[in-house]
């Protein structure tokens, strides 16, 4: 009876609901897992970033996949990347995995674990600027070579430089402009620096990504520069945030057209 009584309770235990991982997660070493519902993404601080995948969630196990398009993929399963983490243990705000397949331990360089925290536990209040030039370049295509210059007291320059090639709309350009960005939008952008863990981010050159815009970021806290260059989608997901919110102020809705012509730091 004692045996049927152990038996039913571990059923009972492995039958039970837990609590399953949703959000944004980082480790120290600037690597990231996207878990929203069934789909994921995975990053390490060098490689490329491998996202649009299907995550199949246990109480400890993550199981992320490659998309299965077409009947023979699906079938036969070619082709197929699969990233298999054991759960270590999990907190409110943080879990460790160990890789345990093939592909992930290759892309983690074998390493035994993996400590993710929420971006909330890499807040740093020390992370303010004083100045931002942000630059966003020619491509391939009909990209605008854009400029724009960020103080701490919301005065925005910006800079349409156009796209540089015939065929496309405004090819040669050199056009300036000048605006406030609002207390509320100031905020937004202070908190956003806030989890940038900005005395650690890396842009990774060995990602050689190309055939869009090169993005650069020059941040001012004071005398302190901190500078990065990466070709757009490159860009480690802890910066998606900030470089989302300094693409938005190229078109802001205070900015009007001036003579004077700007320059910015390159």
């Amino acid at each position: 009876m004692r045996l049927l009584s152990i038996i039913f309770l571990l059923l009972l235990i492995s039958c039970s609901k837990y609590t399953k991982l949703d959000g944004t997660y980082f480790s120290t070493q600037q690597d990231c897992f996207i878990i929203d519902d069934k789909d994921g993404v995975i990053e390490n601080k060098r490689d490329y970033i491998e996202d649009n995948l299907v995550l199949k969630q246990k109480n400890t196990k993550l199981k992320f996949r490659s998309r299965s398009y077409g009947l023979m993929r699906r079938i036969f399963k070619r082709n197929i990347s699969k990233y298999t983490f054991k759960i270590l243990y999990k907190t409110e705000d943080s879990f460790m995995v160990s890789p345990k397949s093939k592909l992930a331990r290759k892309y983690f360089k074998n390493r035994d674990s993996i400590l993710f925290k929420t971006r909330y536990q890499f807040a740093d209040q020390a992370n303010y600027f004083t100045k931002i030039i942000y630059h966003s370049s020619h491509c391939f295509g009909c990209c605008k070579d854009l400029y724009l210059e960020l103080d701490y007291s919301g005065n925005l320059k910006v800079t349409d430089n156009g796209s540089g090639k015939r065929g496309c709309t405004d090819s040669v350009l050199n056009d300036n402009y000048f605006g406030k960005v609002s207390y509320d939008d100031l905020e937004r952008l202070k908190n956003i620096l806030k989890y940038s863990q900005l005395k650690t981010l890396e842009w990774p050159k060995e990602r050689n990504c190309f055939d869009a815009p090169d993005i650069t970021l020059i941040l001012y806290q004071n005398d302190k520069r901190y500078y990065f260059k990466e070709n757009q989608p490159c860009i480690p997901i802890v910066s998606w945030q900030l470089t989302n919110f300094l693409g938005r102020l190229f078109r802001y809705s205070t900015l009007q057209k001036i003579d004077t012509t700007w320059k910015y730091e390159q």
